[in-house]
């Protein structure tokens, strides 16, 4: 489950983060007087912290949903 939830993951984060690089550095950046760089260090922390947080979220409701009695859910449906 979470290999399946990653690997899509993993795929949007490749096409959006040299988009948004391109997006910033060319419309956003460059109106400034003085000249910022973004550096990819940026971008890899941020994925970084992306799929750390996907993987937190899945395994917390995976954890969850293991936890819970079959029974109790039957009954309320």
């Amino acid at each position: 489950m979470i290999s399946r939830f990653l690997f899509g993951l993993v795929h949007y984060l490749f096409f959006a983060f040299p988009l948004s690089y391109w997006f910033a550095d060319r419309f956003f950046l460059q109106t400034y007087t003085y000249n910022v760089v973004i550096g990819w260090s940026v971008f890899v922390l941020s994925v970084a912290g992306v799929l750390l947080l996907a993987i937190a979220t899945v395994s917390t409701q995976a954890i969850k949903a293991a936890l819970t009695n079959p029974v109790t859910s039957l009954r309320d449906e």
